[in-house]
């Protein structure tokens, strides 16, 4: 009792989540009560209780229940939080003080003012950025050639271009990092693949963002093992890379907690210093996965990453140097960072009533992504990187599929037939086990049509990504048809992956195919030939 009439001259009392907390005027800092809390274990050490003292763990419990039942709701935040109602983004410096942006004002106030409270994670590092001198930046999302952000971060991998151009992936991944400065803008936390050979700089380039919000100790981790440690880590950090992420193939609990994660979901623990209850926690890191091969796949999973490819680099530089060259320019760099936030609520506020159609999963992202370019004048750029990444992320569930290689080539062969008739999954079963289709055996029994059918109804959102998939009715026959009409960008995609294939065996298999299918558009004028 004497240690809560004590705190609660010094600071208030609040609770989340039925985690009890509390807020110290002195240092401005929030504090959980929780036995394996680093602050309030030192916190306790002024009351001259040690971490070991069975004691401590006794006014840990009174302090903790009385904070529940007492303590005034709250929702505390790790690093920024974007208000709505005032259209306002509050940043930590982790030094008892907050970045407030506005439309039309920056200024630096106290942790706690507008009742907006942060906790300071154990390895965040304070900065400070000169608000005097901030630059003269135009833009919000749009990536100009003079960009800090370009210079320190994204020009420093070499970019795999075969899904998206080396300034679509700079710029989608600026698009994306700005989100962390502003959480709460838009719901969902879209997970960073980042996929590449050992030399290619992506853990280095994921780990250059984390220098830049946590500090120059942030580093790249193994993903956890522990069903408990992944959860540690995705509720007490605001950023986290995982690096070697190739276990995630086989564990389900951690891509349940993946999923969570990036539609900004909470897990529940149980905590001994509010009554051993069960207590809710946010997953508050957004999560960068660094990998030399694709980990998992599925549309669910898909669906919600960003993924970028990048290649070996020729040169290389020691990583200790590399990290002091860019702390040394952090809070420049953050700077550019306010500036650019700042631009970004402005575009959002002009067209907050913009209406924004879009097939991309994850739509508010999509959302705030296109209301931005189009105040900025590049929404016709902008609605062509979705487009691009919508097509990767069905690459990405798929690879390897040898349905979608089959589907590919058939569709290659037939683009007209494919997309003018209506097709049922019978139909597309024989069609696809054609003898000129030589990618591949379908998985499943000849004839078997629910095996068909389900099939394209679990991977819907891919095939309509990759080949333009429409699903009717038929009526009549009381079964589901489909047809596929792709775009001209998927087209030229089809078309470049027939190429590959060897052109005697293309040949021979042409000539074949006037007998066996007079049907098939199949040109035998090797000039004009481009595929089976």
């Amino acid at each position: 009792k004497t240690a809560w009439d004590d705190l609660s001259t010094r600071g208030q009392f609040f609770t989340s989540g039925g985690l009890g907390m509390v807020f110290l005027d002195e240092d401005r800092k929030l504090v959980d009560i929780s036995r394996d809390g680093h602050d309030f274990s030192n916190l306790m050490i002024r009351y001259g209780l040690l971490p070991s003292d069975p004691m401590k763990d006794a006014v840990g419990k009174y302090l903790g229940a009385q904070a529940y039942q007492f303590g005034m709701p709250t929702e505390p935040h790790l690093f920024s939080h974007y208000e709505p109602k005032t259209r306002t983004v509050y940043i930590s410096e982790f030094d008892g003080n907050v970045i407030r942006i506005s439309g039309d004002r920056i200024e630096r106030l106290p942790n706690g003012t507008d009742g907006v409270l942060f906790k300071t994670p154990n390895n965040c590092q304070p900065y400070r950025v000169n608000l005097d001198k901030l630059p003269n930046i135009a833009y919000g999302l749009r990536l100009t050639p003079d960009s800090l952000l370009r210079k320190y971060i994204t020009s420093q991998v070499d970019w795999d271009e075969e899904q998206l151009t080396s300034e679509q992936n700079q710029t989608l991944f600026i698009v994306q990092m700005l989100t962390l400065f502003m959480r709460g803008v838009i719901r969902t936390r879209p997970l960073v693949l980042l996929t590449g050979p050992s030399g290619s700089g992506k853990t280095m380039l994921a780990e250059r963002v984390g220098w830049l919000l946590v500090g120059p100790d942030f580093q790249a981790v193994d993903m956890p093992d522990e069903k408990d440690d992944f959860e540690a880590l995705v509720t007490g950090t605001p950023f986290a890379v995982l690096d070697n992420v190739k276990k995630f193939r086989n564990s389900s609990s951690i891509q349940s907690l993946l999923m969570i994660t990036a539609t900004g979901g909470g897990v529940t623990k149980r905590e001994l210093y509010s009554t051993n209850r069960q207590v809710e926690f946010a997953a508050q890191a957004t999560l960068y996965l660094s990998a030399i091969q694709s980990p998992f796949r599925g549309d669910e999973v898909a669906n919600r990453l960003l993924i970028f490819q990048t290649l070996k680099l020729e040169a290389y530089q020691a990583s200790a140097e590399i990290m002091h060259e860019f702390t040394a320019h952090r809070e420049e760099i953050m700077g550019e960072v306010v500036v650019r936030i700042q631009n970004i609520l402005k575009a959002l506020h002009h067209n907050q009533n913009m209406s924004i159609g879009t097939q991309f999963r994850m739509a508010d992202f999509a959302t705030y992504f296109l209301k931005v370019a189009s105040y900025e004048g590049w929404r016709e750029e902008a609605d062509g990187l979705l487009a691009a990444v919508g097509e990767s992320q069905g690459s990405y569930a798929v690879e390897d599929d040898v349905v979608v290689e089959l589907l590919s080539l058939w569709i290659g062969v037939n683009p007209t037939k494919s997309a003018e008739r209506w097709w049922s999954a019978a139909e597309l079963d024989a069609e696809l086990r054609s003898a000129y289709l030589r990618a591949g055996k379908l998985p499943w029994n000849e004839g078997d049509s629910k095996a068909m059918a389900s099939y394209i109804r679990n991977h819907q959102d891919t095939l309509v990504k990759m080949f333009g998939l429409e699903e009717g009715k038929d009526t009549h026959m009381k079964m589901r048809k489909y047809r596929f009409k792709p775009s001209a960008e998927m087209l030229f995609r089809l078309r470049d992956e027939v190429d590959r294939r060897s052109e005697p065996q293309m040949e021979n298999e042409a000539h074949r195919l006037v007998s066996r299918f007079p049907d098939a558009e199949i040109p035998l004028d090797k000039s004009d030939w481009w595929g089976i």
